[in-house]
C-alpha cells in the first residue's frame, strides 16, 4: 500500500474554491485508476496551505498520474500561490 501527499499554497482566501475544483476534477478521474483507494484534501486557512493525501493499493502508472495532475494544474493555475510538491511513501503499518 502507498500513500502520496501533495502540499501547496493557494492564493489568500481561495482554499474553499480550490477544494471544490479538486473534488470535481479528481473525484471522477482517480476512481478510473484501479490502484486508487481514497483521498483527502485539507487546508490551513490561516496560512492558505493545502494538503492532499491519497491512499493507493500499489503505485499507479506514473505517466498516467502525471498527465492527470498536469490537466488539473492547468485548471487551477490562477488559484495557486506557489507550485505544489508531491511525495510518495510506502505504508508500513495501518491501524
Amino acid at each position: 500500500m502507498y500513500l502520496t501527499t501533495v502540499r501547496g499554497k493557494v492564493q489568500p482566501g481561495k482554499a474553499e474554491e480550490f477544494a471544490q475544483k479538486w473534488k470535481d476534477f479528481y473525484g471522477s478521474r482517480l476512481r478510473e485508476m484501479p490502484e486508487f483507494q481514497q483521498s483527502y484534501y485539507a487546508a490551513d486557512r490561516a496560512t492558505d496551505t493545502t494538503l492532499a493525501v491519497g491512499l493507493w493499493s500499489e503505485k499507479p502508472d506514473e505517466a498516467q498520474l502525471r498527465q492527470i495532475m498536469q490537466e488539473f494544474r492547468a485548471q487551477i493555475r490562477d488559484l495557486l500561490a506557489e507550485p505544489p510538491s508531491q511525495e510518495w511513501y510506502e505504508v508500513l503499518q495501518h491501524i
